[in-house]
């Protein structure tokens, strides 16, 4: 398992910011939580707002999206997290046809948490390929 808070601390130059963005690009998934309060037959990823934009909120894992939804009283009312698991690929797709509609994506939100515009997400994941780190 990839230790994503360990590579966000180091997050500090391009090498290391070039690592955390290949390793969450290599994930076969990224976990969206879902807020309950506005489950339908169609559950959407949470947008949540900063500094009044709206913003995607993307997890490496389960247990962070738990504690996430947890902290955003997010729960169900049985007190567990609904969250959606996309493939990769599809998320990035996803992230396309959101454009107008989100800032960006904000991943692993709390103290070891990146983020990124959703206009440089396509430009990460080619820069990334094109020095042969994907």
């Amino acid at each position: 398992m990839i230790d994503f808070d360990s590579l966000a601390s180091l997050a500090n130059n391009p090498k290391a910011l070039m690592n955390l963005w290949a390793s969450f690009f290599k994930l076969d998934n990224w976990i969206f939580v879902v807020d309950a309060s506005l489950v339908s037959d169609t559950p959407a990823p949470f947008v949540g707002f900063m500094d009044k934009k709206p913003w995607l909120f993307t997890f490496t894992d389960t247990q962070r999206a738990y504690d996430f939804a947890k902290k955003n009283k997010l729960l169900d009312s049985r007190g567990e997290c609904l969250f959606i698991s996309v493939n990769t690929n599809a998320a990035r797709k996803m992230l396309l046809s959101t454009k107008s509609k989100v800032e960006g994506i904000r991943v692993n939100e709390g103290p070891y948490g990146w983020f990124s515009p959703l206009a440089n997400i396509e430009k990460i994941h080619s820069l990334l390929q094109k020095e042969g780190i994907l």
